[in-house]
């Protein structure tokens, strides 16, 4: 039978570059909304362009906060799944 080693480590680090990841993609989503507002209010002020443009920028503030939220889950899994390998193997390594 061949063992299998897992880094602890590496796992709990790939955690936490998946929660600055999120946190990145949700800043830079921030700045997206932030630039069509800009748009709406400075540029295309009226009409259809400008209606289409808020009705886009409205499912943009929807995604907010999404990416930040996945990639905690994807840190959490990481995490578990070191803690799962523990008790697998009764914490004899």
């Amino acid at each position: 039978m061949v063992d299998i080693i897992v880094n602890d480590e590496s796992y709990f680090d790939i955690g936490r570059q998946y929660g600055h990841i999120g946190a990145r993609i949700d800043d830079i989503i921030e700045q997206y909304i932030d630039i069509l507002d800009g748009i709406c209010s400075k540029g295309i002020v009226s009409g259809n362009i400008h209606d289409n443009l808020m009705a886009y920028r409205d499912k943009v503030v929807e995604l907010n906060g999404c990416m930040s939220t996945a990639m905690e889950l994807a840190k959490r899994i990481c995490h578990d799944y070191v803690k799962s390998i523990d008790v697998a193997d009764d914490n004899l390594y």
